[in-house]
């Protein structure tokens, strides 16, 4: 009779998400922050200001993402999940509303993952004035009132903002 040896669940997991995470994704940004960082707004010596924006239409989209990540577009933002930062298939809904703000709400509200994603907020709809400081995206109540400035990487070149995040809510791009 062959042997199998027995391999216990717990040390399981851990290696198949490790794997998972050392595989490599061409499309997630290389200049993107590497984990998530959020300072609160209490914290700053002044809250970041919304950038306004020329009114973009309503978008909106679902789309399932399970174990092995995915890429969730919604007008000119995209979500990169990498493989591993869910452990079953989730729908996920990605809305950029019709404002004077680049900003994107995803649901189910709350949704943490095990491993940051990867949000890039488009602006190239946004004037920008001369001698105004970077771009960075901020998490944001639903009336878009600023809680949290994230670290941000600001492509000036492509007027697009990218952040780590590890949990849904709504973003906007900020200064």
């Amino acid at each position: 009779m062959l042997a199998v040896p027995f391999v216990r669940p717990r040390l399981l997991l851990p290696a198949l998400l490790a794997g998972l995470a050392a595989c490599t994704d061409s499309s997630m940004p290389a200049a993107a922050p590497s984990r998530t960082h959020e300072i609160p707004v209490a914290e700053l010596s002044e809250a970041p200001s919304l950038l306004m924006c020329q009114q973009q239409p309503y978008a909106v989209t679902s789309q399932t993402v399970g174990l092995l990540g995915g890429t969730v577009r919604v007008g000119n933002h995209r979500l990169e999940i990498p493989p591993g930062a869910l452990l079953a298939p989730v729908l996920i809904t990605a809305e950029a509303p019709a404002d004077n703000v680049a900003s994107v709400r995803f649901f189910p509200e709350g949704l943490q993952f095990l491993l940051p994603a990867y949000l890039t907020l488009d602006y190239s709809h946004c004037p920008s004035g001369p001698g105004k400081p970077g771009k960075s995206a901020v998490f944001t109540t639903d009336g878009l009132s600023v809680l949290s400035l994230l670290g941000s990487t600001d492509d000036t070149t492509q007027r697009r903002v990218t952040s780590a995040i590890d949990h849904f809510s709504r973003y906007a791009v900020a200064w």
